[in-house]
């Protein structure tokens, strides 16, 4: 697997709006994570059925807010986020040997 600096994104082809996007939503995703395992003090996954639930759960939560006739952004933008960082939990904890 590949480390993908800033430059990097930007030679992908994608402009320089679009690449700092991406460069702040992985970093977000980065920081929700950690976050979720130092502050909340929520346990590693131990499982690839347990991190599939947590997932589920979390994209659940942003699926009621998609359903609402006027879902605000910024909840589903963090819903989003907080999907992201348990995928990145998911290959971390229970992928990765």
């Amino acid at each position: 697997m590949t480390t993908l600096t800033f430059e990097d994104i930007l030679s992908k082809g994608l402009d320089l709006q679009t690449a700092a996007k991406i460069r702040d939503i992985s970093s977000a995703f980065i920081d929700e994570y950690i976050h979720a395992r130092k502050e909340l003090q929520h346990k590693p996954m131990n499982s690839t059925h347990e991190g599939y639930a947590i997932i589920l759960e979390e994209l659940d939560e942003l699926w009621d807010l998609i359903k609402l006739k006027n879902p605000d952004k910024q909840l589903m933008k963090e819903e989003a986020t907080q999907i992201g960082a348990m995928t990145l939990a998911f290959i971390l904890e229970v992928c990765e040997e």
